[in-house]
C-alpha cells in the first residue's frame, strides 16, 4: 500500500509532461481554475488558478472546496497554527481537514493567495462522509493490547533516568513515555483507488530492549493495528571520521573545565558519550582541563576515538546554522529546539547513526555508532549530521509517511540526503565531493552516480527495489538515490540524455 506524497513539484512536473496549455488564448476564460493532478480516486491534488475569481477569505476558500471535493457541513478545515508565511506578496497556508471535528490523518490543504484571491490549492482530501466518529475500543485497552503485542523488556516510562530527562526538557514534572492516544480518522487504503476510512487511536511507544520506538494507529473498532511507522530514522553504511582538520566551535566552563555544551544557538547544542551503550543512558560530558580550551589531536585522537565527538558537535553548529542563515529556520522546529548528540554508541553493532524525537519533547537527538565491524572511523561525518537534522525537518514540515518504505521512506531518505550535500557545502565549500554522502567515513551513496553503489538513478529502473524484495533490507535508502540524483542534475546540470 502507498501512501500519497503531494509536492507542487510533483504536480508541476506531470503537468510539464502532459504539454500543459502552451496557448494562453485557449484557456477558459469563464474558468477560474486548472486541475493539473488528480489522486488515485480522482480528486484535484493541485489546482493552478488561471484567473483571480475566488477569494482568499476563509467563507470563500471552503465554498471553494466544498465545490471541489462535495463534503458536507460535517467537514471543516482547521488552520496549522504558525503556517501562515508570506513571501514576494504570495502567501501561503495549511488547512487540516476535519469531519465532525475530528482530525483527518494526511488530509491536508495548502492553499496560496495574492492581493486577497487564490493563486494554488494543492493537497490531499480524504473523503469521510457517513465515517464511524464513536470508538467501540476502550482506549487503554488498545493502548496495553498493543504494549503486550510488542513483548518488549522494558520501556521508556520504566526507566526512572529516562522519565527524567523527559520532565527536565519539558519543564514538566508529571512528562511521560507511557503513551497518550489521539483520536483520528485515516484512510487505510489511501492512494490505492479505493477509500477504507478507519476511526484510530494513534500513539507511539517507545520500547528499550529491544529498542523501538514506533507510532500506531489502532483500529478503534476493532482494536486492529492498522499501521505503524517508525519514529527512529536509520543511515547505514561504513565509516571515516574526524574528518574537517581545525574548526572553532562554542564551549561552555563547567566546574572548572570546558564542555561540549553551546547554549549560543536556539536552546542548545549538546554532546554527549554514551561509551558503548545503546540507549541514550547513561550519557557523560566529554571536557577538557587545557586552560587555552584547545581540545587538541594530541589528546583526543585516543583509543576510544573521542575526536570524532567534535565533528559531531561542529557539524551540529553548522547544520543549525545552514538553516538558520539559508532558510530562516531556527532548528527543526523553528523556535530553537534543542539538539543532543550521542556518540560512541553500540547501536546496530556500531555501523549506524539514527535520529529520533518523542512528540512530547522539544529535543531532537542523534546518535553515532563507532563502526567496530568495519573500520572503526565513527559516523559523525558533517553530511550525516545534516542528513539526520533534515529527518526532523520533514517530520516537522510535511506528512511523508514510510507507510510505503519502497517509495514513501524513499523520498525521506532522498530529501536528507540533499540536505546533507547542502550542510556540507556550506560548511566546506571547498569540499570536492559534495555528492558523495558518507565521503568522510568511506562513502555509500553518491548523488551524481548512483549507480556506483547499486542505487537507482531513474524510477523503477536498473537497481530499483521492487515492492515484496525481501533482500535488500534498506529499499528506503537504496531507492531515495532517485529524488537525491534529481537534486544533483537541478544543481549541476547533466549533458548526456536523459531517461
Amino acid at each position: 500500500m502507498a501512501v500519497l506524497v503531494v509536492f507542487n513539484l510533483i504536480a508541476l512536473v506531470s503537468f510539464a509532461q502532459q504539454g500543459g496549455v502552451k496557448d494562453e488564448s485557449m484557456k477558459d476564460a469563464l474558468r477560474p481554475y486548472e486541475i493539473l493532478a488528480t489522486d488515485a480516486i480522482g480528486n484535484p491534488t493541485f489546482i493552478d488558478f488561471i484567473s483571480t475569481k475566488v477569494k482568499s477569505d476563509d467563507t470563500s476558500v471552503y465554498e471553494f472546496l466544498k465545490t471541489i471535493y462535495g463534503f458536507d457541513e460535517n467537514t471543516t478545515f482547521v488552520e496549522k497554527e504558525g503556517s501562515a508565511k508570506e513571501q514576494n506578496g504570495i502567501f501561503s497556508k495549511k488547512l487540516f481537514q476535519h469531519y465532525k471535528g475530528i482530525k483527518v490523518e494526511w488530509g491536508q490543504i495548502v492553499v496560496t493567495y495574492k492581493d486577497g484571491f487564490l493563486r494554488s490549492v494543492n493537497g490531499h482530501f480524504t473523503p469521510t462522509k457517513n465515517s464511524r466518529t464513536v470508538p467501540l475500543t476502550p482506549v487503554d485497552n488498545a493502548i496495553k493490547n498493543t504494549i503486550q503485542k510488542i513483548g518488549a523488556e522494558e520501556y521508556a516510562w520504566e526507566n526512572m533516568y529516562l522519565q527524567k530527562m523527559l520532565r527536565e526538557e519539558t519543564q514538566n514534572p508529571k512528562a511521560t513515555y507511557y503513551p497518550t492516544a489521539e483520536l483520528l480518522l485515516m484512510d487505510k487504503n489511501i492512494n490505492e483507488g479505493e477509500t477504507d476510512v478507519r476511526l484510530v487511536y494513534k500513539f507511539d511507544i517507545y520500547a528499550l530492549s529491544p529498542e523501538s520506538h514506533k507510532e500506531y494507529f489502532v483500529d478503534a473498532t476493532t482494536g486492529e493495528i492498522v499501521y505503524e511507522e517508525s519514529l527512529i530514522m536509520h543511515v547505514g553504511g561504513s565509516g571515516d571520521t574526524r574528518y574537517s582538520g581545525k574548526q572553532t566551535f562554542e564551549t561552555q566552563l563547567f566546574n572548572g573545565s570546558y564542555r561540549l555544551h553551546d547554549y549560543t544557538r536556539g536552546n542548545g547544542i549538546i554532546t554527549y558519550d554514551l561509551r558503548g551503550n545503546d540507549g541514550y543512558a547513561p550519557f557523560w560530558d566529554f571536557t577538557n582541563s587545557d586552560v587555552n580550551n584547545w581540545w587538541s589531536s594530541a589528546v583526543y585522537n585516543n583509543a576510544a576515538r573521542d575526536d570524532a565527538a567534535l565533528d559531531a558537535y561542529w557539524g551540529a553548529e553548522m547544520t543549525y546554522d545552514y538553516f538558520l542563515e539559508k532558510h530562516e529556520r531556527n532548528s527543526w522546529d523553528r523556535n530553537g529546539a534543542r539538539i543532543e548528540n550521542y556518540v560512541h554508541s553500540s547501536i546496530d553493532n556500531t555501523r549506524i547513526a539514527d535520529w529520533s524525537r518523542n512528540n512530547l519533547s522539544t529535543v531532537g537527538k542523534i546518535r553515532y555508532g563507532d563502526n567496530d565491524e568495519l573500520d572503526g572511523n565513527p559516523w559523525t561525518c558533517i553530511d550525516l549530521v545534516g542528513h539526520e537534522f533534515g529527518h526532523d525537518i520533514e517530520a516537522t514540515t510535511s506528512q511523508i509517511s514510510s507507510f510505503n518504505n519502497y517509495e514513501g521512506g524513499a523520498l525521506r531518505e532522498g530529501l536528507s540526503d540533499i540536505w546533507g550535500a547542502m550542510v556540507k557545502f556550506y560548511a566546506k565549500p571547498l569540499n570536492t565531493s559534495i555528492y558523495a554522502h558518507g565521503s568522510d567515513v568511506s562513502a555509500f551513496r553518491n548523488m551524481s552516480q548512483p549507480n556506483l553503489h547499486s542505487d537507482p538513478d531513474t524510477y523503477q529502473a536498473n537497481h530499483w527495489v521492487f515492492e515484496g524484495n525481501t533482500t535488500n533490507l534498506y529499499p528506503n535508502h537504496t531507492n531515495s538515490a532517485v529524488l537525491s540524483h534529481w537534486f544533483y542534475i537541478l544543481a549541476e546540470g547533466i549533458q548526456q540524455q536523459m531517461q
